[in-house]
């Protein structure tokens, strides 16, 4: 699944480079990665920042 993400990111930053008229691009996570939480029982804050990235070794361990 990595490996599908990075091809597509790549896409998009090769589409943005040929393109003239593209002056910036804002490449964004889904939010997916914000909310998967290992206690389940805590309700999602209607902020999402920094401290809001789910822990690596939560998403490695239940891949």
């Amino acid at each position: 699944m990595a490996e599908i993400e990075v091809n597509v990111a790549e896409n998009v930053m090769e589409a943005c480079a040929r393109t003239p008229s593209i002056k910036r691009c804002v490449f964004t996570s889904s939010l997916a990665a914000c909310i998967w939480q290992d206690n389940v029982n805590s309700e999602l804050t209607p902020i999402i920042n920094h401290g809001s990235w789910s822990s690596e070794s939560l998403c490695i361990d239940k891949k």
